[in-house]
Parts: structure tokens; sequence; C-alpha cells
């Protein structure tokens, strides 16, 4: 004990050993080499012979020779303990060995290194002889690190001498360990790190890599193994910053693996410290610790420093650092994957591989994290998200051969495929899975015992569940018909197992959404209220208990909807608000991501939008259109600026005095400069159903104002599907293409206005409907219709906006309400001038927008007013017309001042400072989350390129047929037939893309899984809207061409059959002719068969009998009439049964006029009270454009 100033200064005792085999005799050298090789080669036959041969010639070294064969009597003792597996060995051999080493180190003549290790000789027996206390003691009178230190500076010290310190620094870790001082153990082997770094580098030399010595090899993988070890059970609480730090141990291990590639168990027997750690446990800890990494989502600035990045741009360098994160895991990953399954067995039947499963469930929960919201695709390198998902499938087949029936793998398989949108795969995988389960609970009800090797019924019923939303969500008929059978037999587990509440919830509402949807598209008109009865059973089961704001709102969601269609309003509106309520009341953070975004995911605003639709449209159907109106408001409102839903690329100031177009504003930002905004990370179901409460905002404005003051902002729909989607044609890119023009150059289309001009009118101009309006007010109205605005007729050209009619004058349609109950055809409000049209209101138009030409051009980009103040979810209230005349006067000028505050507001309503969200300002303290998202996230699919092009297309396709709608009722039909061309060319294109890669009718038939819809549903789309303007043009012949043209693409067309059956009917009943006039442009001779020469292509079975059969006798002329008539009536009928037209209410009114035409009155009457009880519970759009058209959320 009393030594430890006899081993100062430590710094020279190094270099003392240089001298010493430099400055003895040429025997003495000699044979100290010789005998620092064999100590290093492990040859302890030999050691004690050159032991004797050195105390011969270097009789200055008596310490050095004691050390050596005391050793050598360590390593026999512990040899012949190993062979005898007893622990009871006698230990007398080397507990003599003590005193002669404790005398000999209190000699202050002897060489320091010498002292250095007869010093750790001496702790090592300690430990051999169960004395950790003891061995501390004399390992801490050594400065390790001073030496290791000196030892740096000298690198031509031999291999022994390395060893030396290495053995050191690992038996005062092990005996740290033993006596519960682990903390310390970790900064010992730590402290050794920058030594062993220094060895690995002296080992690679330019000549190739030079394999370590035995013995410094066997104490340098111990230091490894040990030290890993802790810092893998450790890494989950230490700091960020030190998790940094933990990682360059492991990184040093791999180096030190690749360059001393011995594998296998650590040979213990010649170290006495039990370790039993195979290189392939180290690797594992050393993926976990990664693992841990990438699920505390550290700061960006940490991740720099923990992933070696040099300094750059702080935006660059989160990019360049998660880059270095995931190449580094992924390296782990192979390494460790290879270790695994060449050592690792196949497993008998009745045994399970518990480590392969393990490695899976890691692979799995990184790659939820990696394929989440959190990351971007730029940020893992080539192929994103999609390459990620396609090495997980490819560990988890190989995991496959080294399993027996694993229903974990399956489940996987099942989930990963799914999220590359491979439904085909992924639903084999889960038809497998479900096989095992059920075999296998049945040989547990057999047996009575429970299968190890499978899923607890938690997971079973989260499965299933998961595969109905998919059937339900992405699917068709066939889908929705698994996703029933699927169901059902969810039902059956329910019934037999005992579950967790959570899982109970979930599983009845996976069984109401496959109801719900199986009463849409079940041809069992009789069954489908029963059916939809069980539906909203089951959902109601899934409300019953509080659950997550997030479960909460997607079982709403589906219970809400259910309970619209079958027209229980009342219940579904007071069920949306309470949940909007709770939802709102409940919400205390809006920040699931990462902190290094410093942007809030709004993941419960961006649930609610659905929400707030639907409610929208419930309120519609009560005729409630100023309130619903609102709700539409408030489902972006909530959002707060428009620059966090949409991303800002510059000042507001600089955008408004510029007036300049923000074209990569529009567009997927790929620079990580750029501030993204919530649609950037919005799924693109999310995206569709913002698009569909803008249409359904347009729409309410038509109801309200008329659809010329709708055609004023539609290009705000074009623009708002251009900055969400880009073009169709190019998933991640925005450029030209048909069908979306350039914006127009004003301040309309600025970076300031862009939250105004995408949502819609702003707040201040949505006024309360005044009833008497003055005579200036409609002096504003008549030059307002006089000409569109500059920003209309560049936006939406092409087609060109024809302004002037032949009279001179601008046709302006009246506002259509289409909850009159009779009748339900469409027919253009061309007869009512704009005055009587807006009689009851005065136009919103600012006051500025009267005057010449030039004054619109400069002022037209005012229509869209600064961003409304950051709004919660309560309904936003609407202004006067005076203060709308006020306001609009300073909108857009670069000096205008900010409103002033009253002194009697709130200081939370306070607008916030510039910089913060929070009024008052609050400071981030939030910590980094654990698993973003929760651990039951799965990744959205990721639909291929194709199918992808096919969802864009048919919504912008609907965008245009909806736009050339609004044109078709204000009498601008020249217009209307514009917008129809445009769709035509997308869907010309999306044909031509689908013929490349199959040219079967099939493939244009079928949309296969995803949302959109096929080729042949956007060709009778389109022949529809053509069928529609044609009747509003007075050309029924030529409408029932482009109808017939319509159903020749799609039978089941409702739009098409409810306007093909009014022509046939109009023509039976003589109110136009059965052939069009000569020279006209359509010839309905084909047309106007007899219904059962029609059979194929109307895809009627011939099993209904016509309402009047006819006569022998009859004229050409009235069998011509006859045919019709039964024609409608088949294509009705048939169409009234199936899921798409059960609830159209005109499909059902032209039903009972067939009926009222063949004289069956009393089944008229009862279809006409049935058209009744339609309209009474009718929106203004209908229920399917809620989100994607399914019940899922």
């Amino acid at each position: 004990m009393g030594d430890s100033a006899s081993l100062d200064p430590v710094g020279s005792q190094l270099r003392e050993v240089g001298s010493l085999l430099t400055g003895e005799n040429g025997k003495a050298a000699r044979y100290l080499k010789e005998l620092e090789q064999a100590r290093s080669q492990c040859r302890w036959k030999d050691i004690p012979e050159l032991a004797r041969k050195v105390q011969k010639h270097a009789p200055n070294r008596p310490l050095l020779v004691l050390a050596e064969r005391s050793e050598v009597q360590v390593i026999d003792f512990l040899r012949q303990r190993s062979i005898t597996a007893l622990t009871s060995t006698p230990t007398s051999g080397i507990s003599n060995l003590i005193l002669p080493l404790r005398d000999a180190l209190n000699d202050h003549g002897a060489c320091s290194f010498d002292k250095l290790r007869a010093t750790i000789i001496l702790g090592w027996i300690h430990w051999i002889l169960n004395e950790p206390e003891s061995a501390l003691d004399r390992l801490s009178t050594i400065d390790l690190a001073a030496i290791s230190e000196d030892g740096l500076k000298n690198q031509d010290v031999g291999d022994s001498k390395h060893s030396t310190v290495i053995q050191g620094y690992l038996l005062k870790g092990t005996t740290q360990e033993s006596t519960g001082r682990s903390n310390e153990a970790i900064g010992t082997y730590i402290a050794s790190l920058p030594y062993l770094s220094s060895i690995i580098s002296l080992s690679t030399t330019s000549k190739g890599a030079y394999v370590l010595d035995p013995q410094l090899h066997r104490w340098a993988e111990q230091i490894f193994s040990r030290l890993c070890g802790l810092l893998s059970q450790r890494m989950q609480h230490l700091p960020v910053d030190e998790q940094g730090k933990a990682l360059e141990a492991f990184r040093l291990w791999a180096k030190f693996c690749h360059y001393q590639p011995k594998a296998g168990l650590v040979d213990v027997t010649e170290t006495g410290i039990v370790s039993g750690v195979k290189r392939r446990d180290v690797w594992k800890a050393y993926y976990d610790s990664l693992s841990i990494v990438l699920t505390h989502n550290a700061q960006s600035s940490q991740i720099a420093s923990s992933f070696s990045v040099g300094p750059a741009d702080a935006e660059k360098t989160v990019v360049t650092a998660r880059r270095a994160q995931r190449a580094e895991l992924k390296r782990i990953e192979t390494c460790y994957e290879s270790l695994l399954l060449e050592e690792t067995t196949f497993p008998k039947a009745i045994q399970r591989n518990d480590e392969v499963e393990r490695w899976v469930e890691a692979v799995i929960a990184n790659w939820r994290i990696f394929c989440g919201p959190t990351w971007q695709d730029e940020e893992l390198g080539e192929g994103g998200k999609a390459a990620v998902s396609r090495d997980v499938l490819e560990i988890l087949y190989r995991a496959a051969t080294k399993t027996f029936h694993s229903t974990q793998i399956l489940r996987y398989l099942f989930i990963v495929h799914k999220s590359l949108a491979e439904f085909d795969l992924a639903f084999k995988a889960f038809n497998s899975y479900i096989d095992l389960v059920d075999k296998g609970q049945a040989r547990a009800e057999k047996s009575g015992e429970r299968q190890p090797d499978l899923d607890d019924d938690d997971t079973v019923l989260l499965t299933a569940a998961e595969a109905v939303r998919l059937l339900c969500q992405y699917g068709s008929r066939a889908e929705v018909e698994k996703a029933l059978d699927v169901s059902q037999k969810m039902e059956q587990w329910l019934s037999k197992n005992s579950v967790s509440p959570q899982a109970a919830r979930v599983a009845y509402r996976a069984m109401g959404v496959g109801r719900a949807h199986w009463a849409r598209v079940t041809f069992e008109n009789t069954s489908r209220s029963a059916i939809q009865g069980e539906g909203i059973q089951y959902l109601k089961k899934a409300m019953q208990s509080t659950l997550s704001t997030e479960e909460d709102s997607r079982t709403a969601f589906s219970l809400g909807l259910l309970l619209a269609e079958t027209r229980d309003l009342s219940g579904a509106i007071d069920l949306i608000k309470s949940v909007i309520a709770d939802s709102n009341g409940n919400e205390t953070d809006t920040t699931t991501g990462p902190i290094e975004s410093e942007q809030p995911s709004y993941e419960n605003e961006r649930r609610l939008c659905s929400l707030w639709h639907l409610l929208a449209l419930l309120l519609s159907s009560k005729s409630d259109f100023a309130a619903a109106e609102r709700l539409c408001d408030a489902a972006f409102d909530q959002f707060g600026d428009y620059a966090d839903l949409f991303g800002q690329v510059e000042s507001q100031d600089q955008a408004r005095s510029n007036g300049e177009v923000i074209e990569k504003d529009m567009a997927y930002k790929d620079s990580p400069q750029t501030p993204r905004g919530v649609v950037d990370r919005m799924e693109v179901s999310e995206k569709e159903g913002i698009v569909q409460i803008k249409i359904t905002q347009l729409a309410l404005l038509e109801v309200m104002e008329g659809p010329t003051a709708a055609i004023e902002v539609s290009h705000e729909l074009l623009g708002l599907f251009r900055r969400l989607f880009g073009d169709p044609t190019q998933p991640n890119l925005l450029t030209q293409s048909q069908g979306l023009e350039p914006m127009p150059k004003t301040s309309s289309s600025t970076v300031k206005s862009f939250g105004g001009s995408i949502l819609g009118r702003p707040k201040t101009s949505r006024r309360k409907l005044e009833r008497h309006p003055t005579t200036t007010d409609k002096a504003k109205t008549a030059s307002l219709a006089s000409r569109p605005s500059t920003a209309e007729a560049q936006v939406i050209s092409p087609p060109l906006i024809k302004v002037i009619g032949e009279d001179g004058e601008r046709s302006e349609g009246t506002p259509s309400h289409r909850h009159s109950h009779l009748p339900f055809r469409r027919s253009p409000h061309a007869e009512e001038t704009p005055q009587q049209a807006d009689s009851s209101r005065p136009k919103s138009y600012p006051a500025w927008k009267q005057g010449s030409d030039n004054q619109d051009t400069q002022k037209v980009g005012m229509l869209a007013n600064p961003s409304p103040e950051k709004g919660t979810s309560v309904l936003p209230q609407t202004s006067s017309g005076e203060e709308v005349q006020d306001r609009s006067k300073t909108v857009g000028r670069p000096d205008q001042l900010l409103p002033s505050i009253p002194h009697n507001m709130p200081p939370t309503m306070v607008p916030p400072p510039a910089g913060h969200s929070d009024q008052p300002p609050r400071q981030d303290t939030r910590l980094p989350s654990a698993v973003p998202g929760g651990p039951q996230q799965m990744p959205e699919p990721r639909f291929a390129v194709l199918q992808a092009c096919r969802q864009k297309t048919s919504l912008l396709v609907k965008v245009w047929l909806f736009i050339a709608g609004l044109y078709t009722r204000a009498a601008l039909l020249e217009d209307a037939k514009g917008a129809i061309d445009e769709a035509q060319k997308l869907v010309e294109g999306l044909e031509m893309q689908v013929s490349q890669e199959s040219s079967s009718s099939k493939a244009f038939a079928e949309r296969g899984w995803g949302l959109g819809q096929s080729v042949d549903e956007l060709w009778a789309n389109v022949y529809a809207e053509r069928g529609a303007v044609a009747e509003a043009q007075a050309a029924p012949h030529e409408a029932l061409t482009y109808y017939d043209q319509s159903l020749a693409h799609f039978t089941d067309h409702p739009a098409a059959i409810v306007g093909l059956s009014g022509v046939l009917l109009d023509i039976y009943s003589q109110k136009i002719p059965a052939e069009p006039p000569e020279g006209t442009f359509s010839s309905t001779a084909n047309t106007l068969r007899p219904a059962s020469a029609r059979k194929s292509a109307d895809g009627q079975d011939g099993g209904d009998e016509s309402p009047h059969p006819t006569q022998d006798g009859d004229s050409p002329e009235v069998l011509n009439r006859v045919a019709a008539r039964d024609r409608a009536y088949h294509l009705l009928s048939t169409l009234t049964k199936l899921g798409t037209g059960w609830d159209d209410s005109e499909a059902w009114y032209m039903l009972a006029r067939a009926y009222e035409e063949s004289g069956q009155i009393d089944k008229a009457k009862e279809v006409l009270w049935w058209c009744v009880e339609l309209e009474d519970g009718r929106p203004l759009r209908h229920w399917r454009c809620v989100g994607t058209g399914s019940f899922v959320l």
C-alpha cells in the first residue's frame, strides 16, 4: 500500500523500459525481448526458462522475473480450474504469491515499469481469490491515465507493454463493477479508449492490417465487451450529449473487429474474468444503442456532433447528420444479422427462436421511426423511405428461414408490404397469419395450454382491425366483402377470448367500419338498414369508454358519418360537436415530432379537418349554409397562421413589396432551407381532404351568392391543388402541365396573401347577409357582372373565359339551391337578371372593384386579404358590410398600419410577438419525445408512381368538372366546355400512362388498390358532364349521346343514368322528338333501340319486367318511345339498388317519374315519399366527399 510514491513519476515508466532494453548487455537485452514476445504470444511454457536466463544476465530486474513467474502460476491455476470445472480448486498456490510480490514492490530500487507489472499481477491475484476490494485498493495506486497518455507519445513501445496497461484498465474496471461502482467502471473503461484507439491505429499500416498479439487482443476484447454491455444498459437514461460519447466506444469496437477479425466467445480461461459475451452480442448492443439514440430524436446540433458531421449550414447539417445516422445503423444492422444467421440454427417445431424474433422486433421499431412523419425521404439517402422498407422486407424474409411458423414475422410482413402498397402480398401474409392463429387457438382449446409462439389475443385483434381498415379504405367491393368476413371472425374471437379494453375498442370500431362499408356496396336493399344498424351498435360500443384523443376522433368520425347516411342528423351533429370540443379541451401540446424541426406537427388538428368538414355538411343538410361555411373556415383557422399550414419563403412585407409569384413556395420543398408547412407533412389522403373542404366552400358560396360568385374565386381551388400536389404526372415536382396554368403575377399570389388566396375569401368579406342592399351596392354588382377579375381570366385560361354574350351583356345565373325537393333536374338559370339573383343580399366585392379596366387589373390581387388571426376551434365571426369596405381599402398597401387593439381585449387575445406562436410568449422546455406517434403508429402506404398519379389525376379531374358545373349553372357554357376539355386532357394523359404498363381492358376498367378512380370511370365523368352542358344548351339528343358514351365506359354511373333517363322519359312523354331534327349533331337511332337489345351495354340481367308492357300492333314510333321508357326504368331500377345510388334522391325521383309515365301511380307515390325523406337529410354535397370517401379517418 505504501509504494505509490515509488511509482512516480509514472510518465517516464514506459520510456524507462525502452532505455533498459537498449542499455542492457547483449544477452540480457535479447532474453528480455524474447520474454516479452513469449508473454505477448501466450507461450507460457517458455517463460520459466526465459525468466531464469533474464535473472542470470540481468540481475537488476528481480521484480520483473518474480512478476513473470507469478503470472505463469496464475495461468496454470486458471487452466486447472477450467479443466476440473470446480470452484473449490485449492487456492493456496497463488495465495502464497501475494506476500513475495508485496515485499518486492516495497523495494524502491526496482524499475518503475516492473513495479507496474507486479502491481497489476498482484491485483489480478486478489481478483481471482474473490477479494475485489483488495484488488481495487492495489490497482488504485496506479495512475493508468498518465501512463497511457505517455504511451501515446511513445509509439515504439512493444506490444507486451500495451497489454500490461490494457490489463490494468480491465482489472480495475472489473473490480469496480463487482463492488457496485458501475459508473466508475464505465469511466475507467472509457479512459482506456484513446490508448486502444492508438494501438488499433498502430496495427493498421500502409502495408495492411497487423493482427494484434493474442495477449493484447484478449484483454482489449474483454474491455470492449464489458464496456459496450454497460453502455447499452444505460444508454436509455444518458443525456443526449453523453449518448454521442458512448457511441464512440461502439465505433472503436467496430474498427477493432474490422482489423482484428477474431470472432466467437472471448476466451476467459486465462483471464479469470467471466465474460461469456459473443461478438454478435456486442454488435447487438451497438445496434440497440443506435436505436435508442434514434428513438430519442436528439436535437440537430447534437445529432451532428454524435455522427461526426463537419461544420455547415444548420439545416444542411441536420440532413447530413441524419443520413450518417441511417448509414451507420444500416451498417451495424448488416454486421449483426450476418453473425446471427450464421450462428443460429433452424429450431425444432416445438421451439421458437427468441433471439431472431427480438431482432425482428428491434428492426421494425426503427423502421416505424424512419418511415414515420419525423423523417423525410432526403434524410434517408437514395431511395428514401421505400428503400428502407425494402431492406426491412429482406431482413424479414431472411429471418423467416431461421424460425418455424412465426406469427410475428408474418404480421410484420403484412405491415411492411402494406406500407409499400403491395396489398396482394400483404394479404397473402395476412391469410397465412390468420391460418396459423386459427390452428394455434384450436390446439390450445384441446390442450388447455396456449402456445408460446402465437401472438396474444390483443395483437391478433389489432392486426385484424388494421386489415379491415386497409380493405375498406383502399379496396373495392370484393375487398369490402373480405373485410366483412374478417370482422365476423373478430366477433368470434371477442366472444371466446378475454382481451384488454383498448383492443376491444379498436376491434369494435373495425367491425363497425366493416359493416358500414358493406352496407354501401350490398345489392340487397332490404338488408341495408339492418347492416347499418349493426355497424352503429359496434361503433357505439367503441365510443362507450374514454379513449385517447386520436382513437376517440377516429371512432367518432366513423360513427358520425354512418349516422349521417342513416339520416340521424341531430345525433351526428351532437356527436361531432362533442368530440371536437373534447379534442380542443384536452389538447396540451401539438408537437409530437422531433424538436429539431421547431415546428408543431398539429396531429390533432389534422385529424379534426375531416370532422369539421363532416359537421359542415351536416349543417348544410339542415340548410344552415352560413354556419356551414364558417365551419369550413374553422378547419383551416385551427392551424393558426397560414404560414404554419402552407409554409413561407420570404417575409410578408417583402412579398407584398415585390408582388411576384413565389413558384417554389407552391411546390414541394426539397431544399432543407425552405420552411415546410403542415401540408408538407400530410399524407395524400389528408391533402385530398383539404381540397374537398375547399370545394365545399365554393359550393356553399354558390348556394348563398350564386355561381358567379363561386367562379370569381374558383382559381383558388386550382392554386390549392397546385400547392398540395404539384403536377399529377410528376409525383414530387411541380412543373407546367396541361390542366394547371401558371398563377397570375399579381399580389393575390404572393406569399403574403397566399393563405387568403388558397383558403378562400377573407373572413371579413363573409359578412352577414343584408336584406336590403343600397343603390350603391347594386351599382357595384352590375359593374362587376360586366367582366371577371384579372386573376380569374389568367388562372382559368385555358379555357378562355368568354365574358360577353351575344347581346353584349354577361349572362349570370341565379343562386342554385340544391335543397328544393322537386324537380331534381339540372336547369340553366339564365332567365333571371343578376339583380334578381342577388336581390336578397349585397355583393361582397369591395368598393375598389368598380372603375376602369386598369384599376381592376392593378387591384385584383386585393381579393386575397391578409391571413386571418390565429384561430381556435370556435366558429369564426362574420363582419358587417361596412367593415368589409373599410378594410378592403387598406389591403395590400405597403404602408398599411396594424389595427388598434381594444383596451378591453384579454391579454391572451392579443396577437403574439413576431417569432412566437403563443401569447404571452412561452419558452420551449420540451424534452425529446420517446417514440413519435406511439408504438402502434404504422406508416401509411406509399403507392407506386402510376397509382399515385391516378389518385392525383382523379382529384384534379374532379376539380375541373366541379368548375365546369359552376360555369354551366352560371350559363357560361363555352367556359364550361373549356374546363371539361382540361379534364379530358388529364384523362387522356393517365390513359396513356396506364396503357404503357398494361393494355388490357381490365387495366382501364379497374382502379386496383388505392384511392382515385379507374380510367373508364374518369371518362364516364367527363362524358356525363358534357351531357349536362348539352342539356343546358337545349340539345337533348346531343346530351343523350354523351350520356351513352359515359355508360359505355362505366355502366353504373349515377349522373349519366339520371341524365340519360330524364332525356328518355322526355322522349316517351313527347316533350322532345324521338329523333333529332335534320342537321343536328347526333343521331339517336342506336341509343333508342329496345332495352332487350341493349342488355349487355346497360348491364341488365333481364330479370325486371317493364312497368307497362307494350301491345302488338303498336307503331314503330310508339315502340321507340316505350323502349326509351323501359330503358330508363331498367337503368334507374338497377342504380337505386346499388351502393352508389340507393340514397340518390334524383335517381329515385326519375324512377318515380318512370312509374308515373307507365300509369303505376301508387308506386310513384311511394317512391316520391322516399324522395322527400332523402331530401330532408340530403347535404349540399354527398357524404362520400368527406375525407377519402370511406368511413376510415
